[in-house]
């Protein structure tokens, strides 16, 4: 069966120069946004969490991964979304590295995380540490993905002067609208 979905990931800063349907994003409530074939093309915003692109042969997903969207349960989501299909295609963007992301506070939040992804948490005297593209990696070998054949960026956000990084912005004081990644993808009919 010949696929009319397309891997053709495109990163833009700040407002995108083409139509795209975005996800309306409320960490853990609506963070990703589904594609086919007729549809505009789809994605998501992001500062620093992590954007990943999913292909099955019918749908196109555009996920925004975050320690709070990952508590709230969206892989459990997104499972259900492909609906038995198999993965054909994924893609991570730049996020935040395991390194940079680090909470010197262990609040509830990090808490419920570590209950849940314990092997994407390790400490150090900087503070805990979350992984999340440990946690994708993870969710794509349990849907039977070879996580080889990801197509990955793994720039850090934070380190990286260039990309946009809401831990960046906070730490210059700005105030206001910070920039954020779209990450789209395109689909054909």
């Amino acid at each position: 069966m010949q696929s009319s979905i397309t891997l053709s990931n495109w990163e833009v800063v700040s407002n995108p120069a083409f139509p795209v349907t975005l996800a309306h994003q409320d960490h853990g409530r609506s963070d990703f946004i589904i594609g086919t074939p007729s549809s505009k093309p789809v994605g998501v915003y992001t500062a620093d969490c992590l954007p990943l692109v999913l292909t099955t042969d019918t749908k196109a997903f555009a996920i925004h991964i975050s320690r709070h969207t990952l508590t709230a349960g969206i892989l459990e989501e997104l499972t259900k979304s492909i609906d038995n299909e198999k993965i054909r295609d994924a893609y991570i963007g730049p996020h935040i590295c395991e390194n940079c992301f680090v909470f010197e506070e262990q609040g509830e939040g990090i808490q419920q995380f570590e209950k849940i992804f314990s092997y994407a948490v390790h400490k150090d005297t900087l503070g805990t540490h979350i992984s999340l593209i440990s946690v994708i990696e993870n969710y794509l070998r349990k849907q039977d993905f070879d996580i080889s054949a990801i197509i990955q960026d793994n720039r850090c956000t934070l380190e990286t002067p260039i990309l946009p990084s809401y831990r960046r912005w906070r730490a210059e004081g700005e105030n206001g609208d910070f920039p954020r990644i779209i990450t789209a993808v395109f689909t054909k009919t």
